[in-house]
């Protein structure tokens, strides 16, 4: 399913994708008034073909930042409510974006927040569908050239038009991203100085390696029935790539089902492993190939998603679990939780920050990557085999025997079905 035909992000995608946003962004009304020729007045309205063509080599390179924040404020959120879409920016995560971004001035007309709204409101009214009568339009979002276009204007707005700051809009464009983006996504997004992290960097080290190959390889029935179930649960009749892949909303009831998020391992941390597992697509969600290449996972997404979880959770190393007389890390935490405090307390105790420089030669993980997928499959084993073998505890709070064991426990299509439909019925399961 890679645009790039890859396992990696490539170079040829990011230009590929980032022509097409711009192409898109230039032939859209909300820019129309800058491809004019230049006029008199030697403002906004003079900025014509080539001026835009110098914005575009401005943006051209700083396009990896310009990514960066539109997956951040795509994931926008408050609290731990998550938004409803994390592909787009929403008119509640722009607002943010305007207020972090430092260029509202008090009690200007021209650089208000409401001026700035309204340049959301041209911007998505601009390339918004039209609709029946009797038809709902959805809540007005930016997807990638949109952003682009919303860029260009608040630089306008912010350097050239108003405080005349900039020579020329390319000047301004490029004053906005490396003084105001920059500084945003620095402090926002604490990752962004640590890229890898969230790129090739991590698959090469973390997901491409041979070790890792092999766990997968080894568990490749149990990861490919869960993957099939949870793909299957709303897509009834969806056309054969739409089935086979895993939107967010059904990697949130894996998620749910399974019980992998915490107090440390939150569905922030849950939702960036998503994102952060879709390779990027050309085509921004226009044509129906690129909408189902970048609302969902391919197969080969879900292994690198489970490596991620795996790599930001706190799991028991080799080690731990023979101190702790476990086989497994699913038993291991079944006993550990059945004193909440003492779960809690080992996760504090045992949480190592995955935000981390992976090529740094002084960076130690906790364990590698394969043993820590290898811990988390068995935590999701135990789960499903514990359900099978009885729900759990018994009467009297004696855990039932069960072996979980990766690769020597294989998760069964019945199983895994059986335990998709109890989890449906809101009936409880192991904490992992």
């Amino acid at each position: 399913m890679s645009d790039g035909r890859s396992f990696y992000d490539t170079d040829e995608v990011y230009e590929a994708a980032f022509t097409t946003d711009w192409k898109l962004a230039i032939a859209s009304p909300a820019l129309a008034l800058y491809m004019r020729e230049a006029g008199d007045d030697g403002g906004a309205a003079g900025a014509g073909p080539e001026a835009m063509a110098e914005v575009a080599e401005v943006m051209w390179r700083h396009h990896r930042l310009v990514h960066q924040l539109f997956d951040w404020y795509a994931m926008y959120w408050t609290g731990q409510i998550l938004p409803a879409t994390v592909v787009r920016i929403n008119k509640g995560a722009f607002k943010a974006l305007i207020q972090d971004l430092g260029v509202i001035k008090p009690k200007s007309t021209a650089l208000n927040l409401s001026a700035f709204e309204q340049c959301f409101l041209q911007v998505t009214a601009a390339s918004a569908p039209s609709y029946g009568a009797d038809e709902v339009a959805p809540a007005p979002t930016l997807n990638r050239m949109e952003l682009l276009q919303c860029l260009v204007r608040i630089a306008d707005m912010t350097y050239f038009r108003t405080e005349k700051t900039a020579a020329s809009l390319a000047h301004a464009v490029e004053l906005l991203l490396t003084e105001n983006v920059s500084r945003v996504v620095r402090k926002d997004f604490a990752f962004v100085e640590r890229p890898h992290v969230y790129s090739n960097v991590f698959r090469r080290m973390c997901c491409y390696t041979r070790d890792c190959s092999e766990t997968i390889c080894e568990n490749l029935q149990t990861i490919k029935g869960l993957f099939s179930k949870y793909c299957l649960s709303e897509k009834d009749g969806a056309d054969a790539e739409l089935r086979g892949s895993m939107s967010f909303e059904e990697y949130k009831e894996f998620i749910s089902d399974f019980e992998l998020c915490d107090h440390l391992f939150t569905p922030r941390e849950s939702t960036l492993a998503w994102v952060w597992a879709r390779l990027r697509v050309i085509d921004d969600g226009k044509s129906k190939r690129g909408k189902v290449h970048l609302f969902n996972l391919s197969l080969e997404c879900f292994f690198e998603v489970l490596v991620r979880i795996a790599m930001m959770k706190a799991l028991p190393t080799d080690m731990e679990l023979g101190y702790a007389g476990h086989d497994d890390a699913g038993s291991f935490f079944a006993e550990l939780g059945q004193k909440p405090e003492n779960l809690k307390a080992w996760r504090v105790e045992h949480n190592s920050y995955w935000d981390v420089d992976w090529e740094d030669f002084d960076y130690d993980p906790r364990q590698p990557s394969n043993r820590a997928l290898a811990h988390l499959l068995e935590i999701i084993v135990y789960a499903v085999e514990s359900f099978s073998a009885g729900g759990g505890a018994g009467a009297r709070g004696v855990l039932p025997k069960v072996d979980a064991c990766v690769p020597e426990v294989q998760l069964t299509a019945r199983k895994i079905d059986k335990f998709f439909l109890s989890r449906g019925k809101g009936r409880g399961g192991v904490m992992a």
